[in-house]
């Protein structure tokens, strides 16, 4: 009996790991929903000069980690996302309030958990989106310089 009982929770624990941990929720218009929590890795963007995202912060996750990103089948764009809420985000990861003169933003790199995934299936200059629950480690700010 206690073989079998070590058998079905075995094979519980396996079942729970091979399940995404973001999964697919609902969907309203152009924008997927996703519930659930996952832990990334990779490197944090906030740069005023980028004239598709200007001030927004952003996350691209390492290879290691970039297949934890939610893509529909045939959605061949990379894995990359921006914060919501921003303010949140920066204050979590403890980004000086403006860059310092000559300095048009920030970047760093960072281990993060993060949740309500937006996946966002708009043909144009879209992004998606996910909340910051914690920065599980990151390295210190450094600015990023201005085009001359």
């Amino acid at each position: 009996m206690k073989r079998m009982y070590w058998a079905a929770l075995c094979a519980l624990a396996l079942g729970a790991q091979a399940a995404p941990a973001l999964q697919r929720h609902h969907q309203k218009d152009a924008l997927v929903y996703y519930s659930g929590e996952v832990v990334v890795s990779g490197q944090y963007l906030q740069d005023s000069s980028d004239e598709l995202l200007g001030n927004t912060l952003c996350f691209t996750p390492d290879k290691a980690t970039a297949g934890l990103i939610p893509r529909e089948k045939g959605d061949t764009r990379s894995a990359w996302f921006c914060f919501d809420p921003q303010t949140k985000a920066r204050s979590m990861l403890k980004l000086p309030a403006k860059p310092a003169k000559g300095q048009c933003g920030f970047k760093g790199t960072a281990t993060l958990r993060i949740g309500h995934y937006v996946v966002n299936t708009e043909q144009s200059d879209v992004y998606d989106t996910a909340q910051l629950l914690q920065v599980v480690s990151s390295g210190k700010p450094q600015p990023v310089a201005c085009p001359q």
